[in-house]
């Protein structure tokens, strides 16, 4: 054994020298590669696109089946499987690693510090650090009102508090970040699917708005509730936030509840505007003028044509005022009174006789509309005395557009978020009703299906230029004025579009109806469509 024990010693002292190199190979370890980007910010615009990749070493525990854990702390004292893989590598999307985040108690926008490891069994791979920005996902929650709140309007108290809106955003801190958040708080009539909305109320990083009473009543006759009559609205919350990426948007569940508005409008007067400048000396209605705020003070909104005008009472001639002298003072059965074609704001004072009138129209201007004057007039607004507001039916191009009175940037209106300000409004080709509320400082602009004319009495039945536009100035009556005809036919069309038209015969509407037959002249158009009726009123 001896002799043995020293040859071995022999054998391994002889089979070493100083030059020789010992390669241990085939070490066995588990362990997770460092990553090459420390840093993710999550895009919500690519919710779809790899968020991180790991990938590890194992021949160690030569496991088909890890776990990827993630935890805010070092220690992993409460750590959250973000998956599972049977391979090396593992990779997570945006939008599954953007949840496991808040899930994980994570605030939006808040630059936080996570650890991550793999786990095979029992086995441990090391810890690789992330730094992460997570975005908002989950929608606000309403908590009040609730469904089947009732409210009862009143003209008594318009500033005061209707409804408060509150509501929960669990995804979005403002304690804790930087980011600012708008909450707009809108409405439409029950069940239509917010299809046309009215923005009531709109606030900026915080949980709860006061709608008054006055801004309630306007979004539900907006939304065609009837004066004194109870009807449903449906109201959610839609929180935006501007990000690099865009605006991220998101909406809570919508509640119903039950709104009694009271009527806004200005009382309509026993007076009109009769004359060759406004209904060929009462061949139709004479245009109306409404009641104000103000006693004996009386004011309409109208476009005239170049001749003369007198006012009288109830469409007759057995009251009716002149103007004798040109000098601002009416007298009984007075002179005509000139007037030059335009659109107007015509002021009667019957406390002292006198009569005023200014060219006033407020209309739509920009790249989104007439490439900002350049291409032809604004759209102009028509007058809705029951909201007290502006209204037009529109089609808008991609771009932005303003407010503006007489055709001329003297007066004019941006806007944000519904309210009137001086800045452009970005807008997205369609077609829409847009109203101005130069009262409460408001606007809104919403998607809506618009009539207009076409034919060879106005467009060569479409080849010479788009239809012309009607407006829905109160529900179901559409009107357009000054339309120009040549001899020919017509019909009325919604967007632009033969799939609804409407024609008939006698002032009775149908659909898919007969050609109506013009002259060439001037008209004011008028549709009754809860009747089924139209007018095709001629000026000259």
């Amino acid at each position: 054994m001896k002799k043995i024990s020293i040859v071995l010693i022999l054998l391994l002292s002889l089979g070493c020298t100083e030059d020789d190199n010992i390669e241990i190979s085939n070490i066995q370890k588990f362990e997770l590669l460092e990553p090459q980007a420390t840093n993710i910010n999550l895009n919500f615009a690519y919710p779809d696109n790899p968020a991180f990749t790991l990938a590890w070493t194992d021949n160690l525990t030569l496991s088909n089946n890890y776990s990827v854990e993630m935890a805010t702390t070092l220690d992993f004292e409460a750590p959250v499987i973000l998956g599972t893989t049977s391979t090396n590598t593992f990779t997570m999307s945006v939008a599954n690693f953007n949840m496991a985040l808040i899930n994980a108690g994570i605030s939006a926008f808040e630059n936080t510090g996570i650890f991550m490891r793999v786990k095979a069994g029992e086995m441990l791979s090391n810890t690789v650090t992330f730094s992460v920005n997570s975005y908002p996902e989950t929608p606000p929650v309403l908590v009040s009102p609730s469904n089947g709140t009732t409210v009862v309007l009143s003209d008594e108290t318009p500033d005061e508090t209707a409804i408060t809106v509150e509501w929960e955003d669990r995804d979005f801190n403002t304690a804790t970040t930087q980011a600012t958040i708008t909450y707009d708080i809108e409405s439409a009539l029950a069940g239509t699917d917010f299809a046309s909305l009215t923005s009531v109320g709109t606030t900026v990083d915080m949980l709860s708005i006061n709608i008054s009473h006055s801004d309630l009543n306007d979004a539900a006759l907006t939304a065609g509730v009837l004066p004194e009559s109870v009807g449903s609205l449906d109201m959610r919350v839609k929180a935006t936030i501007a990000t690099a990426s865009g605006d991220l948007v998101r909406y809570s569940e919508s509640v119903s509840i039950s709104v009694t508005p009271y009527s806004t409008a200005l009382g309509v007067s026993s007076w009109g505007i009769v004359g060759s400048g406004y209904n060929n000396w009462g061949a139709f209605a004479d245009g109306s003028f409404y009641t104000t705020d103000q006693p004996n003070i009386i004011v309409a909104y109208v476009t005239l044509v170049t001749g003369e005008i007198k006012f009288r009472e109830n469409n007759d001639w057995g009251n009716n005022f002149g103007d004798s002298g040109a000098d601002g003072t009416l007298e009984p059965g007075g002179d005509n009174i000139a007037v030059t074609a335009g659109n107007y704001k015509i002021t009667i004072n019957f406390n002292d006789n006198t009569w005023s009138s200014e060219q006033y129209s407020l209309g739509i201007v920009g790249s989104g509309y007439n490439d900002w004057g350049g291409a032809g007039p604004d759209a102009k607004t028509y007058y809705d005395q029951i909201t007290n507001s502006f209204k037009v039916g529109v089609k808008l191009l991609d771009g932005e557009i303003k407010f503006r009175v007489n055709n001329d940037w003297g007066t004019n209106y941006g806007g944000s978020g519904g309210t009137l300000t001086g800045d452009n409004i970005p807008v997205t080709a369609g077609y829409y009703t847009v109203t101005i509320d130069l009262n409460n400082n408001t606007y809104s602009i919403v998607p809506d299906d618009i009539i207009g004319v076409i034919g060879s009495g106005f467009n060569d039945w479409g080849n010479a230029g788009p239809d012309f536009s009607l407006t829905e100035v109160n529900p179901d009556i559409w009107v357009g004025d000054i339309v120009t005809f040549v001899d020919g036919e017509i019909k009325f069309r919604v967007n632009n579009d033969w799939g609804t038209n409407y024609g008939g015969t006698d002032g009775n509407l149908s659909l898919n109806g007969g050609n109506l037959a013009v002259t060439a002249g001037l008209y004011r158009i008028r549709l009754d469509l809860a009747n089924m009726t139209y007018q095709l009123n001629k000026v000259q």
